[in-house]
């Protein structure tokens, strides 16, 4: 639920409504203008950055952990 914007929190399926991209693009509008490939291109894109950027948030936090003790 992290990543799904506060004003669609309470939608049935809110995971639809996260950004995939900088412009803001969502499954949502995916789903509606894409094609099958532009949504597994989208998702596999931002799923890919997505982990990158959490393993880096890890790294992080586990190096800054190690250098304050």
């Amino acid at each position: 639920m992290q990543f799904v914007p506060e004003n669609a929190r309470e939608e049935q399926t809110p995971c639809i409504h996260i950004p995939l991209s900088p412009g803001g693009k969502t499954l949502e509008v995916l789903y509606r203008t894409g094609t099958q490939q532009e949504v597994e291109e989208a998702l596999g894109a931002w799923l890919r950055a997505t982990i990158r950027r959490l393993e880096a948030e890890q790294a992080t936090g586990a190096l800054s952990s190690v250098t304050s003790h």
